[in-house]
């Protein structure tokens, strides 16, 4: 018995692993109208999809990754070269350093 279930707004046939192979033929020629998801013991482990979609996805994928270190430093860099500008470092304040004690002092 096949199923279906709404995801995001979109209609989707389930299928049982077993009836998924039974009906492979099948669970492909439907994917082209809709994704066909696949579950194990009602819980979805994969989803059959068209290729049309499959592009898209991949497209939407690559459109939306987000750029390396080396990207955001080289604009980086770009943007200091053409927006020169100095920036004031204070002066250093010592302070305290616990770490820094005697063993004298450590063992009271």
């Amino acid at each position: 018995m096949v199923k279906k279930k709404v995801i995001g707004g979109m209609t989707m046939r389930q299928w049982k692993i077993s009836e998924a192979k039974a009906r492979f033929t099948e669970v492909l020629s439907s994917c082209k109208t809709e994704p066909q998801i696949i579950c194990n013991r009602q819980n979805p482990v994969g989803a059959v999809i068209s290729v049309r979609l499959f592009e898209e996805l991949m497209k939407l994928r690559n459109e939306q990754q987000k750029p390396t270190i080396a990207q955001l430093l080289s604009e980086l860099e770009s943007i200091k070269i053409s927006e020169p500008s100095e920036i004031e470092i204070p002066p250093r304040k010592d302070r305290p350093n616990l770490f820094d004690r005697s063993a004298d002092e450590m063992a009271l």
